[in-house]
């Protein structure tokens, strides 16, 4: 009898030890990878990351308090388009592969998500539901260079 109730004892902390480490988990994923220019950049722990597309070490882009995610190089694998959340909404952002200082490309209180690149790697597309209606969202350009997006003339 006495075993029994020690054994059980030991079950129920090992299955409470187990629940709480379960909870704690940080429960990240790599998410979001995209190929270029001989690496992988990926989203991890809401951040971006480069590594060669050969293996080894990965490094971290970015530091920012914000969520880096979707990233997408330029056809030259040169630069990153990616959405970022740093002032509330989600807005398309560039910046160098090798990591720097993110360039804010949009400005619209609708959530932006890249797409990818123009093929000649003039401007960056993404969706928006900025003019949808229903809950839908079009596809739009934005100049690499800065401007004002345009909305591509897709059939639904």
């Amino acid at each position: 009898m006495n075993r029994l109730f020690i054994l059980l004892v030991l079950i129920v902390l090992l299955a409470g030890t187990a629940a709480l480490a379960a909870e704690t988990a940080p429960g990240w994923v790599l998410r979001y990878a995209d190929i270029g220019g001989g690496q992988v950049v990926f989203t991890y722990e809401d951040d971006l990351w480069i590594v060669s597309a050969d293996g080894g070490t990965a490094r971290r882009l970015t530091t920012h308090p914000g969520v880096e995610q979707y990233a997408k190089f330029s056809p030259d694998g040169s630069q990153l388009a990616f959405t970022a959340s740093y002032d509330g909404g989600n807005d398309v952002y560039v910046m160098d592969a090798t990591g720097g200082v993110p360039r804010r490309l949009t400005h619209h209180p609708a959530g932006d998500r890249v797409l990818g690149w123009t093929p000649d790697g003039s401007g960056v597309m993404f969706r928006s539901s900025r003019a949808a209606q229903m809950r839908s969202t079009e596809v739009y350009v934005v100049p690499l260079d800065g401007g004002m997006p345009e909305m591509l003339p897709l059939d639904r």
